[in-house]
Order: structure tokens, then sequence, then C-alpha cells
């Protein structure tokens, strides 16, 4: 979190896009494991009596409830906030790129304009630049793309 311009902006750390390498994962290198497990998951008996032991019914109402926007909201979520209490969203898919699963540098620098790096293990991470004197009508259009050919250096 850092504040910029008379307002605090906060960066989070999404996890979800890294579920399908996950699966992907378990199913090449662990050929043994998953037939041996998929079997009982897929059973409706054992999940109902898990769901039953654990009281995992509210959870697994939000689970399916939540499944409808997961495909959308891959990618770190950014918020403004003019006082600490109210926020407004600004992005809750990596600005655009499911990839950039967290914000990891909010950078307000003495040029008067706030430096964004995300985390990308995938592509690279990126840097984004909001400019102060962009109108405040419009929060994500505030925010501008700024990076640098990263083939050009791959090729020296």
């Amino acid at each position: 979190m850092k504040q910029f311009g008379n307002k605090l902006y906060l960066g989070t750390w999404d996890w979800s896009v890294l579920l399908q390498p996950l699966f992907s994962s378990l199913v090449t290198n662990n050929k043994r494991v998953l037939p041996a497990v998929l079997p009982w998951f897929i059973n409706p008996v054992n999940i109902i009596n898990l769901a039953r032991e654990y009281n995992l019914k509210p959870l697994l109402k939000l689970l399916k409830s939540s499944k409808r926007n997961f495909c959308e909201n891959q990618g770190f979520d950014l918020y403004v906030s003019e006082n600490g209490e109210n926020w407004k969203t600004v992005t809750l898919d990596g600005l655009g790129n499911p990839y950039n699963y967290g914000l990891r540098n909010l950078l307000p620098s003495e040029d008067g304009k706030l430096y964004l790096g995300t985390a990308n293990p995938f592509q690279g991470c990126e840097v984004w630049v909001k400019d102060t004197m962009i109108a405040e009508h419009d929060i994500e259009s505030e925010i501008e793309l700024d990076i640098e050919d990263n083939d050009e250096e791959k090729d020296d």
C-alpha cells in the first residue's frame, strides 16, 4: 500500500493463475497419484460425506458461486481510496493480464508519477505508470502501459 496524490493505493496477490500449471504438473509428473485419488474425488458419496463431516456446505456454496467469475478475474487486484475506509476498484485482472499475479511495487516518484511493478513469472514483470495530470473520472484509464521491449535486449 502506498500514498500517492492524496490517495491510498492497495495491491494484492492472486494465485489462481497458478492452478492450471499445478494441475498440468500433477497430471504429467505424478501419473500414478492422480489416477489413485481422482476416483475418490469424483465419487459424489465421498464429497457428500466430507461436506457433512467438516460442515463444508458454506464453503461449497461459496466455491460454486465464485467459479462464475473465476476466469475473468485472474491477476492481482488494485484498489484506490481517498480515506482508507471506502475503496474503489481499479482492476481485478492484473491490469488486463491474468499472468500479472501480483502487484510487487508501488513507487511514487519525484516526477509526479506512480510506478507500478507487477509480479509475472510467465512473461516477465511489467511496469505501469500513472500520471497525476489525468482526469479523475475514469480510474482505470489513468494507468498507462510503459514497458520497454525486452526482445531487443535478448538479441544483443
